[in-house]
């Protein structure tokens, strides 16, 4: 009977048992400690604590799937990059390719700038333009009548859109012999005369021989030997390409 109390104790021992723990927090602590195994099983047993367990671990499946599925777009955005710059390489080579090809095809080619078009809209033909080009290259350019008869002008024609009180270019091809005759004779344009001639290149290498010309001056200013051929500058025979080379023409 007395084991049964202690078991089993009555509403009046639990209510003054409950008492005597609200006064004593030490006693507390022991009950909680003595049956904490219980506690925590009753605790990981609930609903609420099962369902913190499943989301987490169902959260940590997707963290980890994630980490994964980014390592390979990593890997794919990679090798996607190492494409596009062997593309990007072999389109720069391509359009290198290009332009030297048409810089070669315009080799032989002059372009008269600044000269007055005839009062036919636009209508001048292939021969009156070659007897006035003929014409500029006696008068102002001063070659010589046994010259002349060595400059072939294979093709001549105005470029660009008509336009009132503006001259279009005018585009000649010689050969190469006749190119020659002609630009050996640019420096007898008198001086301030407003006509020039020059050789026809694409925009881009005209772009990169403007990053030149500087150089190109203060080496012909230096004393040295210096030319522009195309896209390179030629100082002293050594040559100077804009694309691969740090420009630095030293003054001595």
């Amino acid at each position: 009977e007395d084991r049964q109390d202690v078991d089993n104790p009555s509403q009046e021992a639990s209510q003054d048992r409950i008492s005597a723990l609200e006064l004593d927090p030490l006693a507390v602590m022991k009950v909680i400690e003595k049956n904490w195994d219980i506690i925590l099983q009753k605790f990981q047993l609930s609903r609420p604590f099962t369902d913190l367990e499943e989301a987490l671990n169902y959260s940590n499946r997707e963290i980890q799937e994630l980490r994964e599925t980014n390592m390979q777009l990593e890997s794919r955005l990679k090798l996607a990059e190492g494409r596009i710059t062997r593309l990007e390489r072999r389109i720069g080579e391509a359009d290198e390719k290009i332009l030297d090809l048409t810089t070669r095809s315009m080799r032989d080619n002059l372009v008269m700038k600044n000269v007055p078009e005839s009062n036919h809209e636009g209508r001048e033909t292939e021969d009156m333009l070659r007897d006035k080009v003929k014409k500029i290259f006696r008068d102002k350019m001063k070659i010589s009548e046994e010259d002349l008869a060595d400059v072939s002008i294979e093709r001549v024609h105005r470029v660009g859109h008509i336009k009132q009180n503006q001259a279009r270019n005018i585009v000649m091809k010689l050969d190469s012999r006749g190119k020659s005759k002609v630009t050996s004779h640019i420096k007898n344009i008198p001086r301030g005369d407003p006509m020039k001639v020059v050789d026809q290149l694409p925009p881009e290498i005209h772009a990169r021989r403007s990053k030149l010309w500087s150089q190109f001056i203060q080496a012909k200013e230096s004393g040295k030997q210096a030319k522009l051929n195309a896209d390179k500058l030629i100082v002293d025979n050594k040559v100077y390409n804009p694309l691969n080379d740090k420009i630095n023409i030293n003054v001595d």
